[in-house]
């Protein structure tokens, strides 16, 4: 009776995993077609989305402005390139629906704007330089020319002198002891 018993529960036992596995199939069968639904949604929504990207495009061409100079994409794959002056984007990009570069982007122009800036600014900086010696050649060229005129005032009083001396040697007299003419300078440098 027992082995009866265990055979049973044994069978039973069987049965049950079998209607398991059955019951695990039937929920990813119904998984699948959910999934099926879902993809043939999300399919169905991104070829409705193509078909209007088309649509805009076809308007795009039909309304005619030819650019000569065209994006990268319709210079890549030899394009004419129609632009939608309301987008500035052309019909071959809408209907790729990527990114186009009749325009320059914003990224670009600010990249070209920062350049500026910073070129602007060592601009300035160079200048506060040339300035800064400029006041310092000024500063030499002063200095300059005040040496240049103590040094013609020490070679003047040097000529009188010799002139004296030769003078008093000529008459056989010493010569008269006279102050300088010109006090010495302070040192400038």
């Amino acid at each position: 009776m027992r082995e009866r018993r265990l055979a049973l529960l044994r069978a039973e036992a069987e049965v049950a995993r079998r209607q398991l596995e059955v019951a695990k199939i039937e929920a990813l069968k119904h998984v699948d077609a959910e999934k099926d639904d879902s993809t043939s949604s999300i399919q169905e929504c991104a070829k409705e989305q193509a078909e209007e990207r088309q649509a805009r495009a076809k308007k795009v061409e039909y309304a005619g402005l030819e650019m000569v100079t065209k994006c990268d994409y319709c210079k890549e794959k030899g394009l004419r390139c129609f632009l939608d002056e309301a987008t500035g984007q052309c019909a071959s990009c809408i209907t790729m629906d990527a990114e186009c570069s009749i325009f320059v982007s914003e990224e670009e122009w600010e990249k070209v704007e920062q350049k500026k800036r910073r070129k602007r600014l060592e601009i300035a900086h160079l200048k506060a330089r040339l300035a800064q010696s400029n006041v310092e050649l000024l500063e030499a060229e002063i200095q300059e020319q005040s040496y240049a005129h103590h040094d013609l005032v020490v070679a003047k009083e040097l000529d009188r002198v010799k002139e004296q001396a030769e003078r008093s040697s000529a008459s056989g007299t010493d010569p008269p002891v006279e102050p300088p003419l010109c006090r010495p300078l302070a040192d400038l440098g």
